[in-house]
Formats: structure tokens, sequence, C-alpha cells
């Protein structure tokens, strides 16, 4: 868990855009915001935010487009934010130690 939670992983990095740009994003925008070294389909970037979405980490609500792909807006939850803050706490510490 302790790996997990400090490695640069694709939800850590959404996550972090999420918290970046602070308003709601749907996914097409969160695709488009994501650096391209990260070489992520548009499939996954969907499958990661509902994941996120059933863990807490995300809420949603509906979108205004009228894309199928892009028929909810998410937005990072308090619990996404605590997440991240104690993923860098743990960062500074390895850093730190080594």
């Amino acid at each position: 868990t302790k790996y997990l939670r400090t490695t640069k992983t694709v939800r850590n990095q959404l996550l972090d855009t999420f918290i970046e740009w602070g308003g709601p994003l749907t996914n097409s925008e969160l695709w488009a915001l994501l650096p391209s070294s990260l070489n992520i389909s548009f499939k996954a970037i969907t499958k990661q935010s509902g994941g996120m979405f059933g863990h807490g980490y995300l809420k949603r609500r509906k979108s205004l487009s009228h894309s199928n792909d892009d028929r909810y807006q998410f937005e990072a939850t308090s619990a996404g934010r605590k997440l991240v803050k104690e993923r860098d706490i743990k960062r500074q510490k390895l850093r730190v130690v080594t």
C-alpha cells in the first residue's frame, strides 16, 4: 500500500489534474489536459474516472454535453484531496530518508 500511494500511477496523475484544475471536468476535457507523455487512451481515462468515483475520490454530476462519452462531469472530493495530501507527505518523508 505504501508503494502504491507513493509511485506515479495513472490514477495519482488524474487526481492531481482534477485538483489543479479545481472545477468539474468531463472525461474528454481531462484527456486534453493530461500530458502526452502518459500515452493513455480515452477509454482508459473513462474507466479510471469511473473507478475513482466508485471509491469516493470523485463526485459527479450530469454534464451539459450531448456526447455519450461525456455524460458526467467529475470533481475531486475531500477524500480525494486527503489521499493526495497523504501521498505528498509520504513522498516527502521518503525523500528525507534517502
